[in-house]
């Protein structure tokens, strides 16, 4: 998705409408961002006239990011999940094996892992009562 004037710029004139960007006074970032909508409806107009990989060229060869989008059973697959290894599988107690996040921060004296499973509803209430109770003799 173009972000600045320059990406503005090229995107538009990439597409034929190099007329928008004196219409939506692109050089103005401020003015820009106030008719944003507008902006995002005329490229819901463009968009489907091209296939996703022919937007992924003309943006990359423009220099404006650009990713595919990706259905939500399709994140497992991302190529950028997998090098980073995003997901961690585990088996649950109660629900059966799970996909879930990493942890999203990773240290190298001290890393993280995922050691204990999701909590299920009032798996902890006891020991929470236990610990802000007050003991006897206080």
């Amino acid at each position: 998705m173009p972000y600045t004037e320059k990406h503005w710029n090229a995107f538009f004139n990439a597409v034929g409408k190099g007329e928008l960007i004196k219409e939506f006074d692109i050089a103005d970032r401020h003015k820009r961002n106030a008719r944003i909508q507008e902006i995002y409806a005329m490229i819901a107009e463009i968009t489907p006239l091209k296939t996703t990989d022919e937007w992924i060229a003309i943006c990359s060869e423009l220099d404006i990011p650009v990713t595919r989008i990706y259905a939500l059973e399709e994140l497992p697959e991302h190529p950028h999940l997998k090098a980073v290894d995003f997901f961690q599988e585990s088996d649950h107690p109660s629900v059966g094996h799970i996909r879930q996040f990493r942890p999203s921060v990773r240290f190298s004296d001290t890393p993280v892992s995922i050691y204990k499973h999701a909590p299920e509803l009032g798996e902890h209430t006891q020991e929470i009562l236990d610990e802000i109770r007050p003991k006897s003799g206080q």
